[in-house]
């Protein structure tokens, strides 16, 4: 993170941007791949737990 950013708005931050890289990439195979791309239930799960993509 850039030193520039107060420290709890980089927790938040930090707290989203798991999920929210996850459901980015499943909203740009959405548009660009298929309509039927599946919903990525596990790897959300496992972002929000804290765990590896």
């Amino acid at each position: 993170q850039p030193a520039d950013i107060a420290p709890d708005i980089g927790a938040i931050i930090d707290r989203h941007a798991p999920h929210a890289i996850v459901l980015d990439d499943f909203h740009h195979r959405l548009l660009t791949q298929s309509k039927r791309t599946p919903f990525p239930t596990a790897e959300v799960k496992r972002a929000l737990a804290g765990g590896p993509r």
